[in-house]
């Protein structure tokens, strides 16, 4: 059942890979294959409280994984729960103080909450931990913009527009740092 529901969930035939992972539930309700692939079709499918139901019972099945911590933040995050979500990545973060994208979730959540000094911090381990990482590099650059430092937020958008990447909120970000640091041919230069 479980290889037929994961053919199923990877043909797109969503409602025929949650029967056979369902039927599979009744003969092994701890199952874990099972509750993680019907978390995904729940996200796939935007139910966002199913899914928070199957990530509760596999942190329940394994209070130890910092996936099920971190997707269940994301589901948070998608339920519109940003405390929430924020105590979801702390334990995903707890768990595995090496996962970047936690670290940048976990950063980016403190900011919608305006907890910009725990936001700080924990980009900085990012920082510490990979410095090249664009998304570590605009995640500091906005920490940064919330602190209005703006000399380290066009260092960080400039080290991330070196490595390859320049989206246009982040030429919008460095174009106000320029500006806000009177620098103006800059900030034009960025606006074009």
């Amino acid at each position: 059942l479980n290889r037929l529901g994961y053919c199923y969930f990877k043909l797109g035939n969503y409602l025929e890979a949650k029967y056979a992972f369902e039927d599979l539930l009744k003969k092994d309700s701890t199952n874990i294959s099972a509750l993680s692939n019907l978390a995904s079709i729940a996200e796939r499918e935007l139910n966002y409280n199913n899914a928070r139901d199957y990530y509760g019972k596999l942190i329940q099945l394994d209070s130890t994984n910092s996936y099920y911590f971190r997707q269940s933040a994301l589901v948070a995050l998608k339920r519109g729960d940003p405390l929430v979500a924020t105590a979801f990545f702390s334990k995903a973060h707890s768990l595995n103080e090496e996962d970047i994208a936690t670290i940048t979730d976990l950063a980016s959540a403190y900011l919608e909450l305006k907890a910009f000094d725990y936001a700080d911090t924990i980009i900085e381990k990012g920082m510490a931990k990979d410095s090249s990482n664009i998304k570590v590099l605009y995640t500091y650059a906005r920490v940064r913009n919330a602190f209005d430092d703006y000399p380290a937020v066009i260092r960080s958008v400039r080290r991330a527009m070196e490595i390859g990447d320049s989206t246009n909120y982040y030429a919008m970000m460095i174009s106000v740092a320029y500006l806000k640091t009177d620098q103006l041919d800059s900030s034009i230069y960025h606006l074009n």
